[in-house]
């Protein structure tokens, strides 16, 4: 019992991520008993770092994130009581704000022995599980031709968690790593290219044209990664991959005329109306332009068919509607913080980083999943790694 004890960081972790990998969603319309196991596990498992959050000198030193935790707490909730929002509305946009404070309520847990280990493979088991599921539950023939292959449109959404992209770039980059090593491991490294198709059969099958270009920018970055270690196995890259390819060229060449007629058809997919639409709401209550409508304010957005919805596709104008300008900034203060503690990350590893800025860049500015707590645990990943002087670009 004591070893429990002991160990139960790692335990509940350990638990958040198979719950939400097997049965979550990253952004479920109701609660059921998923989301409550999971808001206790998470619950724990914040009182687990109480102790170290309630050092007088915790939020001091770290300014920006306390503001921007402390003025969506109060101000957010303050415009929701003032303008009437649901509270079912109210209760979304909370989980959602706590997820994207992950980082700083979960900062006292990277002590924790395999804290970051967990953290890492345990999303690229989410990013796995909800490809498979994905998959499972999609009809390719029909989703490709445009219609709509889900029995239940619950399944339509897994595809779209950070998780999926994240478990995609880092399987590949650890082939890449592996097979790249002076000690080449091939037998790790293809099978962590194998478990990769997954993810990108469902990112491919949901048409996520920005998702899919940010992958092949990335093939070429790990190319270029591969040929820093070894000519001749970047060349061996590219042989083998273009024979991978030939076979497909027909499909490849049908896929690729998809992904044209979607970005003919849909354009930017409303995201500039969206905007507009938005200025249009706010500016007309000039105090909303400031300080916003907070937690639980909708707007009737052309992104989505002109209906009610409490969402944007883009966390800086979500930010906009929900906390104001002054929000907005405090937003980008804390994601500044952020990347700024991550610094080492980013300057001694930018291979590795990138898989995990990537699924950022895509749930800040392009679709709507930085609600979801995939975005959240990316967010936390960024600031968990202690990289040592001279060590060499590689994730183990």
């Amino acid at each position: 019992m004591q070893s429990l004890f002991h160990h139960r960081t790692t335990i509940l972790w350990l638990l958040v991520f198979a719950l939400y990998g097997l049965f979550g969603s990253p952004t479920p319309d109701n609660f059921g008993w998923v989301e409550i196991i999971l808001a206790a596990l998470l619950i724990s498992l914040t009182l687990i770092a109480l102790p170290d959050l309630m050092q007088p000198h915790y939020f001091s030193s770290k300014p920006f994130q306390s503001f921007f935790l402390f003025y969506g707490l109060g101000i957010g909730l303050l415009l929701s009581s003032l303008n009437g929002h649901e509270t079912h509305y109210i209760v979304r946009d909370l989980i959602a704000f706590s997820f994207l404070c992950l980082p700083i309520l979960f900062a006292p847990l990277k002590k924790q022995q395999y804290f970051l280990d967990i953290s890492l493979w345990g999303s690229v088991f989410v990013g796995l599980a909800y490809a498979f599921r994905f998959l499972m539950e999609v009809n390719p023939v029909i989703f490709l031709q445009g219609g709509n292959p889900f029995a239940d449109p619950h399944f339509s959404y897994l595809a779209n968690e950070p998780l999926v992209f994240f478990s995609y770039l880092f399987l590949i980059y650890k082939a890449a790593d592996w097979y790249s090593a002076p000690k080449a491991k091939l037998f790790s490294a293809l099978l962590c290219f194998l478990l990769s198709i997954l993810p990108l059969l469902a990112m491919a099958m949901m048409q996520q044209r920005a998702t899919l270009l940010l992958s092949a920018l990335y093939w070429v970055i790990l190319w270029f990664f591969i040929l820093s270690r070894s000519p001749a196995k970047a060349i061996m890259v590219v042989i083998v991959i273009s024979l991978m390819l030939l076979p497909l060229k027909e499909l490849l060449i049908y896929y690729a005329d998809i992904l044209a007629t979607k970005s003919r058809i849909h354009g930017l997919n409303m995201r500039l109306a969206e905007w507009q639409t938005l200025a249009n709401l706010l500016l007309n209550t000039p105090l909303a332009v400031i300080v916003g409508k907070g937690w639980g304010a909708g707007f009737i957005s052309p992104a989505v068919g002109n209906v009610s919805v409490q969402f944007t596709h883009n966390l800086f104008s979500m930010y906009w509607l929900k906390l104001g300008f002054v929000g907005m900034a405090l937003l980008g203060l804390y994601l500044s913080a952020l990347f700024y503690k991550a610094q080492n990350i980013l300057l001694k590893k930018p291979v590795y980083a990138c898989t995990m800025l990537m699924p950022l860049f895509i749930g800040c500015f392009v679709y709507a999943n930085f609600k979801s707590l995939g975005f959240g645990i990316l967010l936390l990943m960024m600031i968990l790694h202690k990289i040592q002087k001279n060590e060499p670009e590689t994730a183990s």
